[in-house]
């Protein structure tokens, strides 16, 4: 006989002598909310003892303490999470309504509508709707492509002389040719991979 077939037999006869127990013959605990809800009930039927009393006061008291625990942990999440998020999507759209009123409302409009993502509605096999369709506007992308179009107006109030090139610190007219350099760079490399094509 062969190592293996031991070790095999062994644990076969070790499944023989350990009774399985299914999860249907384990008995199922009740919950706490079950356990009070039955010692109501007893109570209804008459006095309850002092044993009785003393365990509905501390399953009382434990829903009391779960309660708290809950609130606590949702205070928690609104304070550290929710709040945040709120004050960065007010900050957010503050910043964008700046934007629009710098760059205008119809330059506005034509990048929301370039940075909106639009999600088609999902269907299952049956054809019933998953997820419905939705849109979304990428606002961050939006304001750095709206510096591009305000640095593009300034540029073209320079050339139409409605503004000195001279207009501002250093700092800020060199930080304004280097974009400007970029941006037309960037339209010289669209238009020649579009030609590419």
């Amino acid at each position: 006989m062969s190592e293996g077939n031991t070790t095999e037999e062994l644990a076969n006869a070790i499944k023989e002598e350990t009774p399985a127990t299914t999860e249907a013959e384990k008995p199922k605990e009740p919950t706490i909310m079950e356990k009070l809800a039955a010692l109501k009930e007893l109570r209804k039927k008459g006095p309850l003892s002092l044993s009785q009393e003393l365990q509905a006061s501390r399953l009382q008291k434990k829903i009391t303490a779960q309660e708290r625990q809950k609130k606590a942990q949702r205070k928690m999440f609104e304070t550290y999470f929710l709040e945040p998020q709120k004050k960065r999507h007010e900050k957010l759209m503050k910043r964008v309504g700046v934007v629009r009123e710098q760059i205008g409302r119809a330059d506005f409009k034509m990048l929301r509508d370039i940075f909106t993502v639009n999600t088609p509605e999902q269907k299952d096999e049956t054809g019933k709707v998953i997820q419905a369709a939705s849109s979304r506007v990428n606002y961050e992308g939006l304001l750095l492509e709206a510096a591009n179009v305000i640095a593009m107006q300034r540029e073209g109030r320079i050339e139409a002389g409605l503004r000195k090139r001279t207009t501002g610190r250093s700092s800020d007219r060199k930080a304004h040719r280097s974009l400007i350099k970029f941006l037309h760079d960037r339209t010289a490399e669209e238009a020649a991979r579009a030609a590419s094509k």
